[in-house]
């Protein structure tokens, strides 16, 4: 009966929000849905569009999408398409529909709207993209010179936390910093003194290893990036001091205090098998590694905390190196492209409200109620994109030395300040290519 009522309200809340996510005074009257009798929709994405099954959210998406097909007389397909990018790129030149609708990355859906006039608008599909039904996060990532060329539905979730081993701090005598949190007193400073606390050099613990993206999301968590943009042009950002603030506590930590293991170019999963087996005391880890190992692995107690905030920030971040979106090729008939932005907005609108989906989800793999707390408490914070993974990614850049620069200085083997001014040439030339700008620099 609860399923019931849930498809219900969610079929009723689509319904009474279509005005809302049809905009620009439009009635729903003047999209002709009867494009879409006899079709079969196909929507495409790297991975899987289709909603999860056996699940609460994902069986309700399932029966709206069923009630859909059965009030507009078509059926639908979910392809999987690797190279879907590729593939657009090649459509442009032969008009090609490679789907009828795309679940794309948002900044490869930026990527290419740079290259030429790929897709739809919400605006020219008659929504309005900052609706509640949208996830506002994507509608950002996705807004290219004034229009916003994607949509998604569902809330962005929590991906990049740190984690503590809280039998090792036990055992050291340390005090749990889980009630530091809340006033926001847990900053890299804190972070370092429980480093501090538990080093173990003779058992061979480590307070923690940065390897690989913890140095962008240190970036990140003091409100800085070696990037940024300047009235509409995207410029190296390697003199802002926030920068070096990072490098000096990452530095400090591996060569001065000796808390911290350097081990760039370390495969995650080695690293994380190593905090399993109790070689460090603190960790950053994304949702699926604590979800899928540290849930079912961990021996030691262990506990979940948002990332430190840095020296010159004074709240968390919710980092990801991307957020999901639907999106329409400019292929695809307008008048088709209005019908099947309404087919989605009827069958993908979250049926839940955020907070239980979120509940649903951190609950099943946190270990304990203070971090099931920690999680909710990032998950109401706006994303952050770590860009040097995404807008332009640094490690697509053949030959670039960017990414070792930044390595060394976190690992204490290149020079701070002097590194940073000898990077910004190089990344200025990288962002000039990528935006296709001439930065005068």
């Amino acid at each position: 009966m609860k399923r019931f009522v849930s498809l219900v309200l969610a079929i009723v809340m689509a319904l009474s929000l279509m005005a809302l996510a049809s905009g620009c005074g439009k009635e729903k009257s003047e999209v002709d849905t009867d494009l879409l009798k006899g079709m079969t929709i196909r929507i495409a994405s790297w991975g899987t569009a289709k909603p999860v099954e056996g699940t609460e959210e994902g069986d309700l998406k399932l029966e709206a999408i069923a009630a859909a097909e059965e009030k507009y007389g078509c059926t639908v397909e979910w392809l999987t398409i690797n190279d879907l990018t590729q593939q657009l790129l090649t459509a442009a030149t032969t008009g090609q529909v490679v789907a009828d609708v795309l679940m794309q990355r948002s900044h490869r859906v930026v990527e290419l709207l740079m290259k030429g006039d790929y897709f739809w608008s919400v605006e020219d599909l008659g929504g309005d993209p900052t609706a509640d039904i949208y996830n506002q996060d994507t509608t950002k990532y996705t807004t290219y010179k004034g229009k916003t060329y994607g949509w998604w539905y569902d809330p962005t979730n929590v991906n990049s936390m740190m984690v503590i081993n809280k039998s090792i701090v036990e055992r050291a005598g340390a005090k749990l910093p889980y009630d530091l949190v809340e006033d926001r007193k847990w900053t890299f400073e804190a972070f370092g003194k429980l480093m501090n606390e538990t080093f173990d050099p003779t058992a061979g613990i480590y307070g923690s290893s940065h390897f690989g993206s913890l140095v962008q999301y240190m970036l990140h968590c003091n409100n800085t990036g070696i990037y940024t943009e300047k009235d509409g042009v995207h410029v190296a950002n390697t003199s802002d001091t926030k920068l070096q603030e990072v490098f000096e506590f990452l530095s400090n930590a591996v060569v001065t205090d000796k808390v911290m293991d350097s081990r760039m170019g370390a495969a995650t999963n080695d690293v994380t098998k190593d905090f399993i087996s109790g070689k460090y005391v603190a960790l950053s880890a994304g949702r699926a590694t604590m979800r899928d190992h540290l849930s079912k692995e961990m021996s030691d107690a262990w506990g979940i905390m948002p990332m430190p905030i840095g020296p010159s920030a004074d709240e968390y971040v919710k980092l990801d190196n991307e957020c999901k979106t639907f999106c329409i090729q400019k292929a695809v008939d307008l008048e088709l492209a209005k019908a099947l932005f309404q087919f989605m907005n009827e069958t993908y609108v979250s049926p839940l409200e955020e907070e239980d989906i979120m509940r649903s989800m951190y609950q099943a793999f946190c270990p304990d109620e203070e971090s099931f707390k920690n999680m909710m408490l990032v998950q109401d914070l706006p994303l952050t994109m770590v860009t040097e993974y995404t807008t332009p990614d640094l490690r697509n850049y053949e030959g670039n030395t960017v990414v070792s620069s930044l390595n060394g200085m976190a690992n204490g083997t290149k020079p701070i300040k002097s590194t940073l001014d000898a990077m910004a040439p190089e990344i200025q030339g990288i962002l000039d290519e990528y935006y296709g700008q001439k930065s005068g620099k």
